[in-house]
């Protein structure tokens, strides 16, 4: 298992793995069979996505350019939990370059340290979340 405690082992993933990692969640709602729900989401005016194992934030990058491809006017917040605190400052970088980027679409980024065992709940107000992302490196960091 990788140790994300080194800052240099964060910057290795980022570098690696952003382009494949951030595309994940746009093509599972490009997905024919996920029209439906790409609709129901699309449709809000505010989008409170909780990314839980979600280190940088790169579920982020897939969700407002799905937006921006389909032209929503969206306010998405985006809360990483995480469990290591190194990587709120990747979060907020992210936050920076997807303000910059932004077409319709504007992305306010959150981090938190978090642990899905002990944490119970998540995040703060679990009801009011619309999409909970959760990331598949809970289970490769669990191995």
């Amino acid at each position: 298992a990788v140790y994300f405690g080194e800052p240099g082992a964060r910057t290795a993933y980022i570098l690696q793995r952003l382009r494949s990692r951030a595309k994940f969640l746009s093509d599972l709602f490009l997905d024919p069979g996920a029209a439906h729900l790409r609709a129901q989401l699309l449709q809000h005016r505010t989008l409170r996505v909780v990314s839980v194992g979600g280190g940088p934030g790169f579920d982020a990058v897939g969700v407002q350019v799905l937006a921006d491809f389909f032209g929503a006017s969206l306010a998405i917040t985006n809360e990483v939990v995480d469990l290591e605190p190194g990587w709120q400052n990747a979060v907020h970088s992210l936050g920076q370059i997807l303000t910059g980027s932004a077409t319709r679409t504007r992305t306010d980024m959150h981090f938190t340290v978090g642990n899905l065992l002990t944490d119970i709940p998540i995040c703060e107000d679990p009801q009011a979340v619309d999409l909970f992302v959760f990331s598949w490196v809970l289970s490769e960091s669990a191995a």
